[in-house]
C-alpha cells in the first residue's frame, strides 16, 4: 500500500495529496485502487497494490478516523486483524498505542478528523520507509520520497550529507534522503500531529538490544534464534499461506527455508543464476537444495544488457536512486516477480543481523570509516571532484564527515557499536530497499525473523562470533544439519558443505581461482565499468548526454569534456556513473520518470529485458537446464 497524506491547522491541503498520489501510482502491474478522504484540516490518500492479496484489511474507515498501514505487520499474539479492528475503535491515544505492540515492516497513519489529530507509528527497526516534512506548520507524510517533492509544499534541492553519503557508502545514512527537507520517519517511532497547535511530538516505544561480547555460542543460543524464525515465519501466515522463495547459494535465504519447512511449507522457489560470480555457484547451489529437498523451482537468467533495460529505469524509480545499482546484480530480480507471484519470502533480515554486515568493520567508528567508506582520496572522491564544483564537492564530503560522526555518537565505540550501527544502516539503506521499496510493487515481501523476539535472540550471538559465517555454520550444524549437504556462496566467498568430497564445490574452486585472475577485482563493478560478464549499458551515455552542463553544483567544463569523449576511459567511467545517478535521481524526483514515462523512455536505448523461465521443475524430476 502506498500513502500520502498531509495535515494542516491553517490550509486546505487536497490538491497536494492528489499530485502525491498520482506520483506514486506506477509500477504497481496496475492492481491500483485509490482511495482518498479530506476534510478541511487534513487529507489522506491511499494506493491499494499487492497487499489485496492479504487475508487482512490495510484500510480501515470508521466515521471520521481512518487507518493505513504501509507494509507487512505481524503479530505474534493477538491476531492481526483483531487487532486493527480494535484499534479503529479505541480512543485516539489508546488505538495509536495498539500498533507498538506490532512487528514486522510497516508504518501505521491514524487520522482522527473529530480531534483533529494525526497519529504515525513505525516498525520497531524502521525498516518499513515512511518520509516526512514539515512545512509552514503542515505536517506532509508519504511512502515515497517523490511523492513529497510532488506535493508542490516544498522546493527540490539535493541533501549534500544524504548525497556524501550516497558516495562513501554506494547508500544513504541514518534518516537523510536525497531531498533538503525530507526525512524518514525514525525507527521505533510515535508521532502525534495536532492540527490546533501545529506541533508534533514524538517518542520511542523500543531500543535496540546490547549485543552479546566476545563469549562463546552455546546450543541454547542457536536454539533460541531458530525458534525465533519459526515463529516469525507462523506470524507471516495470517496474511497467506502461499509464497515463493527467493533462493540463494548462500546462507540467509537456505535458513527461512528450514523455517518455512518447520512450519510445514512448502514454498514455491525461485533461483535466478549469478554467471558473473564463481561460475554461477550460487545459482548452482541454490538449485541443489531444492531438488535435495524435493521443492518446485523456477530458474531464471540474467540477461546482458539489463542494465540498459526498462525494467532497469523501473528500478532505478521504484528504488528513487537510493542505493548505487549499476552492474548490481541484485537489482535485476525484481524483474523476475510477475504478477502471478503474490508473496515472496526474502531472507534479508537474518543475513543482516547474523553476518557483520557488509563485511569487516573494525572495532571502532575510526576503523569502520576507513573499512568500509570511500575516503576523500579514493577514485570516488576524485571523479566526484570533477563531476562536482570544487566548492560543492568540499560540501559534500565534509557534511557526509558530519553526519557519520553525529550518527556515530548514537552509538559505543566499539565492536558492538559499529556491528549495530551497520544492521541498522546497511539493512534501512542498502539492503532494505529491494523488498520493502521495490519488491513490495509486485508482491508481498514477507521477511521471516522481523520481529523483536528474533533481533533479541540474535542480540544474543557475540558480535566476534560472527565473522566468516561462523554463527551462521555453527547454527546449520545444531538446528538444519541436512541443508549443509550443500555447499554454501556468500559475498563472493565459497563455503563447503558437509560432504567433504563435493565434486562440484571442487570444481567451482577452481574455476573461480581463474575468473578471479581474469576479472582481476570486483570493484570495477562498484561505481565504475561493470564486470565483464555484463554489456556495458549505452543508457549511461544516454543520460550524460541528455545533462545540462551549466547545471547549478556541476563543473561545467567536466560534463562538457564527458559529452564530448575528451576524458580517459578509466576516468570517465566513474565520472559517468556520479552523473548518471545524479541525473536520474533529478529525473525521479522531479517527475520526468514517473509521470510521463513513455515519452520519455522514446529517446533513451532502452532494450526489453523480460525474462522467461528456462527451468520449471516438476517435484522429484531431474533439473537439467
Amino acid at each position: 500500500m502506498r500513502i500520502a497524506a498531509a495535515f494542516s491547522r491553517h490550509a486546505r491541503v487536497a490538491d497536494a495529496v492528489d499530485r502525491m498520489i498520482a506520483m506514486q501510482i506506477g509500477g504497481l502491474h496496475d492492481r491500483t485502487n485509490v482511495f482518498k478522504s479530506c476534510d478541511d484540516r487534513g487529507c489522506i490518500g491511499v494506493i491499494t497494490g499487492p497487499e489485496k492479496a492479504s487475508n487482512v484489511r490495510f484500510l480501515h474507515v470508521r466515521g471520521k478516523r481512518v487507518l493505513a498501514i504501509a507494509g507487512i505487520p505481524v503479530s505474534l499474539e493477538t491476531p492481526l486483524a483483531t487487532l486493527l479492528n480494535r484499534a479503529i475503535k479505541l480512543p485516539f491515544d489508546a488505538g495509536l498505542r495498539q500498533f507498538t505492540s506490532l512487528d514486522g515492516s510497516f508504518a501505521a497513519i491514524l487520522w482522527d478528523g473529530e480531534t483533529g489529530k494525526a497519529g504515525v507509528v513505525t516498525d520497531f527497526i524502521g525498516l518499513e520507509p515512511l518520509y516526512v516534512s514539515q512545512v509552514d506548520g503542515a505536517l506532509l507524510l508519504a511512502t515515497s520520497i517523490r511523492a513529497i517533492t510532488a506535493s508542490g509544499v516544498l522546493s527540490l534541492k539535493p541533501d549534500a550529507a544524504a548525497w556524501g553519503a550516497f558516495l562513501s557508502f554506494g547508500h544513504f545514512l541514518g534518516d537523510r534522503t536525497s531531498v533538503q527537507g525530507v526525512r524518514r520517519v525514525p525507527a521505533a517511532s510515535v508521532y502525534v500531529y495536532d492540527t490546533a497547535t501545529g506541533q508534533v511530538d514524538s517518542s520511542t516505544y523500543w531500543d535496540y538490544p546490547r549485543l552479546a561480547g566476545a563469549n562463546s555460542v552455546t546450543r541454547s543460543v542457536t536454539r533460541v534464534v531458530m525458534e525465533g524464525l519459526e515463529r516469525s515465519v507462523k506470524a507471516y501466515l495470517e496474511h497467506s499461506r502461499t509464497g515463493t522463495l527467493l533462493l540463494s547459494g548462500g546462507f540467509d535465504s537456505r535458513l527461512v527455508l528450514g523455517g518455512l519447512l518447520r512450519a510445514k511449507l512448502s514454498p514455491h522457489i525461485l533461483v535466478m543464476d549469478h554467471p558473473d560470480e564463481h561460475a554461477d555457484a550460487d545459482g548452482r547451489f541454490a538449485r541443489r537444495v531444492a531438488k535435495q529437498f524435493g521443492l518446485r523451482y523456477e530458474r531464471f537468467r540474467p540477461v546482458r544488457s539489463f542494465y540498459d533495460s526498462n525494467e532497469y529505469v523501473d528500478y532505478v524509480v521504484l528504488n528513487e536512486v537510493s542505493t548505487a545499482s549499476l552492474y548490481l546484480y541484485i537489482a535485476q530480480l525484481a524483474s523476475c516477480l510477475e504478477p502471478g507471484i503474490t508473496t515472496v519470502w526474502e531472507g534479508l533480515v537474518p543475513g543482516a543481523t547474523l553476518n557483520p554486515p557488509g563485511g569487516s568493520h573494525g572495532a571502532n567508528f575510526s576503523e569502520l570509516l576507513r573499512l568500509r567508506t570511500k575516503g576523500h582520496s579514493s577514485t570516488v572522491w576524485r571523479a566526484a571532484r570533477m563531476v562536482f564544483s570544487p566548492s560543492y564537492a568540499d560540501e559534500l564530503y565534509q557534511s557526509f564527515l558530519d553526519l557519520f560522526q553525529e550518527e556515530a555518537a548514537r552509538y559505543e565505540d566499539n565492536g558492538a557499536g559499529t556491528s549495530e550501527f551497520m544492521i541498522r544502516n546497511r539493512m534501512r539503506n542498502r539492503t532494505g530497499p529491494n523488498p520493502v521499496k521495490v519488491y513490495a510493487a509486485r508482491t508481498m515481501p514477507f521477511l521471516p525473523g522481523m520481529t523483536r523476539e528474533f533481533f533479541e535472540a540474535a542480540a544474543k550471538v557475540p558480535y566476534n562470533a560472527r565473522s566468516n559465517h561462523r554463527f551462521f555454520l555453527q547454527l546449520y550444524r545444531n538446528e538444519f544439519p541436512e541443508a549443509m549437504k550443500v555447499p554454501f556462496c556468500s559475498g563472493g566467498e565459497l563455503y563447503r558443505g558437509s560432504q567433504v568430497i563435493d565434486p562440484e564445490y571442487w570444481s567451482i574452486k577452481v574455476q573461480a581461482s581463474r575468473v578471479y585472475k581474469r576479472i582481476g577485482s570486483a570493484v570495477r563493478a562498484r561505481l565504475g565499468k561493470p564486470l565483464e560478464w555484463w554489456d556495458e549499458a549505452p543508457l549511461v551515455d544516454a543520460v550524460v548526454q541528455s545533462v545540462a552542463p551549466e547545471s547549478e553544483h556541476l563543473n561545467r567544463d567536466t560534463v562538457s569534456r564527458l559529452q564530448r569523449g575528451d576524458i580517459p576511459e578509466d576516468t570517465a567511467a566513474h565520472c559517468k556513473a556520479i552523473l548518471f545517478y545524479w541525473q536520474m535521481s533529478k529525473w525521479v524526483m522531479d517527475g520526468t520518470l514517473a509521470m510521463q514515462p513513455e515519452f520519455f523512455r522514446e529517446s533513451l536505448p532502452l532494450k526489453s529485458a523480460l525474462k522467461t523461465p528456462i527451468v520449471a521443475g516438476l517435484r522429484g524430476a531431474d533439473f537439467k537446464s
